[in-house]
């Protein structure tokens, strides 16, 4: 080892090397919930934490890398004196031989902070998937070597050398000031930089005499002067695909317009739909009664606004089957989204299915989690639509249960039935004032037969529905254009103002998995009255 025998240095990196080893190895086992290479088991461990994980993660990686400039600092000098005339092996004996399973560690703890600043960075996106396992991978070997070395020192070496890293005996009072200048140096730096670094979506101004068309084509010619910024989402319902999110955005000084694209082979539009079974209707489904449907249903785009930048989706990710005490559990398992400070994230959810023909967007927020409902069909802890005027999108049964609903409604006019008979209305609505009350006269369907389980009403409005949005696929690329107030009187919108920072999460045909990018982008407004972005 490169620090000197019974150092405070020695003790110090020792002691917490083994702190941060526990708290990294243990919260990345909750974020690593999903990874399809985790056993499952590993996730109910009861020692796995649970909450604001990412938060706790990237704490704990501030930690490796202090830990990392320290010993960096005393490699190199351990080398100098190695290389210091009079230094070297004098005693004639051959050198020491180096434990091979130390030597395996001191390898993988730079080999992991290298790949997690990768991932956090997202410096090369193409390898992420690699880049996902291999950090899973060498934390489980790199933990059971730890296990192996704590062994080997108890019962083999019968604890003869533990003294040495946990009583120093030549510290001094400069190297321990030092020591802490150092810590205290590196922190501030790394938390300094974290925060600055990340990359700024610009918002150009346009004239306010320039028509926009929310229609999903990115149509009009100002668009084209327009520069586009990209972040790199991972980790969705495909576990291993990386999917790349372009968002550029105007506004003339009233409004703000985003043209936002990501990669989806596929349109999906089918939404939990219901077939005739000799028992009755079933709404096809693999998931829906855990939360965390990944077949059968539509694609859909969340878009978030927030004040703050912490990793996390600016700490409003809380993991784990029972994040929240006296509260519900995670019927997935995989935790919820709320805050514990009052604040509020400005959440915009476009869904492919429910709310595009509308051509606005779901306005939703995360606040602070809400009581328990005894009669509600899903705890959502902080997850709650704005308040709405009028409006509505609901599912056509009154309670789910996976061995079969009830519809609460049967479309009326006969091109729908048409539809339906001929099996070409799953992947679209009913809207409601085209049926009829559900009764079992009228229910002739034949055993096979689908249908539709969205029933879609008025347009969303009020502050539920003041975000116009429009989605349109083509050519293996969802295309969304949307259009919002710059600044709203709603208590749950955050102003679209320099220094707001704004987070992407597309679904790809799933409930609740989504791919998500580490670190947002910082919006800067330009705003000096002139238009400089033309529609020639």
């Amino acid at each position: 080892m490169f620090f000197p025998v019974f150092t405070f240095v020695r003790v110090f990196c020792h002691l917490a090397a083994i702190g941060l080893l526990c708290v990294s190895f243990l919260s990345g086992l909750r974020l690593a919930t999903d990874n399809p290479m985790q056993w499952v088991w590993l996730s109910e461990l009861s020692i796995v934490p649970q909450g604001d994980m990412f938060v706790v993660h990237q704490w704990a990686a501030y930690g490796w890398l202090i830990l990392a400039l320290i010993a960096m600092y005393y490699f190199i000098r351990s080398i100098r004196l190695k290389n210091k005339p009079g230094n070297g092996n004098s005693t004639g004996l051959p050198p020491k031989r180096k434990n091979l399973f130390i030597q395996v560690m001191y390898w993988l703890i730079p080999l992991q902070l290298v790949s997690g600043l990768l991932l956090y960075l997202s410096v090369l996106p193409s390898l992420n998937a690699l880049l996902i396992g291999f950090h899973y991978l060498s934390a489980l070997v790199l933990t059971a070597l730890v296990v192996y070395h704590s062994f080997e020192q108890l019962l083999i070496k019968r604890c003869r050398y533990l003294w040495q890293v946990l009583l120093p005996r030549n510290s001094s009072i400069i190297g321990v000031a030092s020591l802490c200048l150092v810590i205290t140096v590196s922190v501030a730096g790394f938390f300094a930089w974290d925060k600055d670094a990340v990359r700024s979506l610009n918002i150009k101004r346009i004239s306010p005499d320039i028509n926009v068309d929310i229609d999903g084509e990115f149509s009009e010619a100002f668009w084209q002067g327009v520069d586009s910024v990209s972040v790199v989402t991972a980790q969705g319902n495909d576990y291993t695909q990386s999917v790349p999110v372009e968002v550029k955005a105007v506004h003339n000084g009233f409004e703000v317009y985003m043209a936002i694209r990501w990669p989806d082979a596929t349109e999906d539009y089918e939404h939990l739909p219901m077939v005739k079974t000799e028992q009755g209707w079933k709404v096809l489904q693999e998931g829906f009664e855990r939360d965390d449907e990944r077949r059968y249903f539509e694609d859909k785009m969340a878009i978030m606004l927030s004040e703050t930048s912490e990793v996390g989706g600016a700490g409003s990710t809380h993991l784990g089957r029972k994040p929240l005490k006296n509260k519900p559990a995670s019927r997935s398992g995989r935790g919820f989204h709320y805050t514990t400070d009052g604040s509020v994230r400005d959440v915009w959810h476009w869904k492919a299915l429910r709310v595009n023909t509308m051509s606005v967007l779901d306005d939703d927020h995360f606040g602070e989690p809400s009581p328990d409902c005894a009669h509600c069909p899903r705890y959502t802890a902080g997850y709650h639509p704005d308040p709405q005027e009028t409006g509505a999108v609901r599912h056509n049964w009154q309670w789910f249960k996976p061995a079969g609903v009830i519809p609460i409604r049967l479309p009326e006019y006969p091109e729908d039935i048409q539809k339906i008979t001929q099996k070409t209305f799953t992947d679209d609505a009913i809207r409601w004032r085209r049926t009829t009350v559900y009764s079992p006269e009228q229910d002739n369907y034949p055993v096979g037969t689908k249908m539709p389980s969205v029933l879609i009403g008025e347009i969303l409005n009020g502050d539920r529905g003041d975000v116009r949005a429009k989605g349109k696929w083509k050519d293996g690329y969802w295309y969304l254009e949307i259009a919002r107030s710059l600044q709203t009187p709603s208590a749950y919108d955050l102003p679209v103002k320099d220094g707001i920072y704004i987070w992407f999460a597309p679904f790809d045909h799933a409930q609740t998995r989504h791919s998500y990018h580490f670190r947002p982008l910082k919006i800067r407004v330009e705003n000096n009255g002139k238009a400089e972005v033309s529609n020639d």
